[in-house]
């Protein structure tokens, strides 16, 4: 309506709506594909009439590519002192040597299709520690993670600021990014992802094609199947009992973030789609 009136707007997508739709359980799974295919015939011709699209992954880019000739790929990184202390530059989390950490880390919205369960159950087949940062989806699953053996194992501490986050992080082995292999989750790039690295600590990680190249190029942690509760304990285990080979991937992947993975180096591309954008909106 307000392009109708000749306003200048810019349609900023952080989702893949239409794939993110065939995952939502609270929609009836024979209704599912009808209002996705419904979504994406609505979001394909309001985009046309967009002034500029903003896309937070090059999957996404490559669809709005094809609909609008101002399509922009503007990736979802972290500021680099995103997670420092405040007035500072320090990041307390970066990597040190002799620095003791213990247990692992998970820190974002807590939901079955993020592998909740499954991590619950790597701490019972572990025994490591997990501290978990961020709101339970559903009551019954709060319930349901609870009745599990191995949430003795689990720290839940609830939403956290940033500091406390960052403080989370600096005491953490490794952080967990373990989602399931949904369609709106296997060409994402989440931005936790992205946090753990920039917080110098190793990742474990979904072992899609994409994180896997983004790991495994950059050493910086371990890509397991989401759904394998046994290769999520391993992998734990793994580097709780290697402390150095931590480190290594937890400096990897800081120095991936300062040279490719920051929120400095994308913050062009956004400012280039308002540069062109500026005499149309004078006019």
């Amino acid at each position: 309506m307000l392009r109708m009136e000749g306003a200048v707007v810019i349609y900023d997508t952080h989702e893949d709506v239409p794939r993110d739709i065939v995952s939502k359980h609270w929609i009836p799974v024979w209704l599912r594909g009808t209002v996705a295919h419904t979504f994406e015939l609505f979001e394909d011709f309001a985009a046309r009439r967009m002034s500029a699209v903003v896309a937070a992954t090059p999957f996404i880019g490559e669809r709005f590519k094809k609909l609008n000739a101002r399509a922009t790929v503007v990736n979802n990184y972290p500021f680099l002192d995103e997670l420092a202390e405040p007035g500072t530059d320090v990041v307390p989390a970066s990597p040190a040597e002799g620095v003791e950490r213990s247990g692992f880390c998970y820190v974002g919205g807590v939901s079955a299709i993020r592998s909740a369960s499954e991590m619950v159950q790597a701490c019972h087949l572990s025994g490591h520690t997990l501290r978990v940062a961020g709101p339970i989806e559903t009551e019954a699953l709060r319930e349901g993670l609870r009745a599990q053996s191995g949430w003795r194992h689990v720290e839940y501490l609830g939403t956290l600021g940033r500091s406390d986050v960052a403080k989370l992080l600096g005491r953490s082995i490794a952080g967990l990014v373990l989602f399931y292999p949904e369609p709106n989750h296997v060409n994402a790039q989440p931005n936790k992802l992205f946090e753990y690295m920039s917080a110098g600590i190793p990742v474990i990680a979904s072992n899609f094609p994409l994180w896997r190249d983004i790991v495994e190029r950059f050493d910086c942690g371990m890509c397991v199947d989401p759904l394998d509760p046994e290769a999520i304990a391993e992998a734990m285990s793994a580097l709780a009992g290697d402390p150095e080979r931590a480190r290594r991937m937890g400096r990897n992947g800081r120095d991936a973030v300062l040279k490719h993975f920051n929120w400095e180096r994308e913050k062009a591309n956004l400012l280039h789609v308002y540069d062109s954008l500026a005499p149309i909106a004078s006019a």
